[in-house]
C-alpha cells in the first residue's frame, strides 16, 4: 500500500483520533477476522503478575480500542483497570462490550475507568500501576513519542511491575497510509533491537520478547519487560 511522509499540518495524534472516530467499526471487524497473539501475550503477563495478586492489581491500558478481547479480559481478572483511548467512538464501543459482558462501569467503586485522552497528555503519580498494556498503540506514535511513553511508563509502574507492548519489527521514521480501512493511518517505530536497547537504558529488564508475523498483518515484536523490584520511584 502506498505511503507518504507526515505533512507539516498533521500530527499522529490527530490522525489516530479522526481515523478511529470514522472507522472504528470497520477496524473492529478487521481485527476480529485476523489471528492475533494479543490474548496469548496477555495471559503471559497475567502469569508473570501471579494469580494471587490479580484481585489487587491495578492495570493501565494505553489504547484500549473497542475493548475486546483484551480490555474485557483484564476487567474480568484484575482488581482495578484504567483504560484509555484517543477515540470517543472506540470508547463507546468498549462501554457497549463491557455491558454485553455483564461488567458494570457505573457502580461508583472505581474498579473500571475509561478515559478519553491522547496518551501523550496523560499524567499519573509515580508508582501507580502493577502493569501497563499497549496493544498496537505505541506504533501509532512518532519515534520520540514512543520513547517518551516508555520513560513515563517506567515512572508509573510500581517496582516489580510489568509492561506489555508490541512494536514494529523494522525501524520506520513514520509513514501515512492515505486509505487504510477507510482512514488515514500513521505508523512508526524504532525497530526491535533499538526499542529493546531503549528499554534497557530506561531501566527495564526484558523478560520475554518474540517477533511474530500473522497472516494479513505486518510483523511485530511482542515484549514483556519488568521494572526492577529495587527500582526507586
Amino acid at each position: 500500500m502506498q505511503t507518504r511522509p507526515l505533512k507539516a499540518d498533521e500530527t499522529p495524534s490527530d490522525l489516530s483520533r479522526n481515523g478511529y472516530n470514522a472507522s472504528a467499526h470497520r477496524y473492529l471487524e478487521w481485527t476480529l477476522a485476523l489471528p492475533s497473539p494479543r490474548l496469548v501475550w496477555l495471559e503471559k503477563l497475567l502469569q508473570h503478575l501471579g494469580s494471587s495478586s490479580h484481585s489487587t492489581a491495578r492495570i493501565l491500558e494505553l489504547g484500549c480500542g473497542a475493548g475486546i478481547p483484551g480490555t474485557v479480559k483484564l476487567a474480568q481478572t484484575v482488581g482495578q483497570l484504567v483504560a484509555t483511548d484517543i477515540s470517543s467512538t472506540q470508547l463507546d464501543l468498549a462501554r457497549k462490550h463491557f455491558q454485553e459482558a455483564g461488567i458494570s462501569i457505573d457502580d461508583g467503586n472505581g474498579k473500571y475507568e475509561f478515559r478519553e485522552a491522547d496518551m501523550l497528555t496523560l499524567s499519573f503519580p509515580h508508582v501507580s500501576f502493577d502493569a501497563i498494556c499497549a496493544f498496537y498503540s505505541f506504533i501509532q506514535l512518532s519515534q520520540p513519542g514512543q520513547l517518551l511513553m516508555l520513560q513515563r511508563s517506567f515512572q508509573w509502574l510500581k517496582p516489580g511491575g510489568y509492561i506489555l507492548l508490541n512494536v514494529t519489527k523494522d525501524p520506520s521514521e513514520g509513514a501515512v497510509m492515505e486509505d487504510w480501512l477507510g482512514m488515514k493511518a500513521f505508523w512508526a517505530g524504532s525497530g526491535t533491537q533499538a526499542t529493546l536497547a531503549e528499554m534497557s537504558d530506561i531501566g527495564f529488564e526484558i523478560v520475554e520478547q518474540e517477533t511474530i508475523e500473522t497472516d494479513g498483518d505486518a510483523a511485530f515484536t511482542w515484549i514483556i519487560a519488568k521494572k526492577p523490584s529495587d527500582a526507586v520511584g
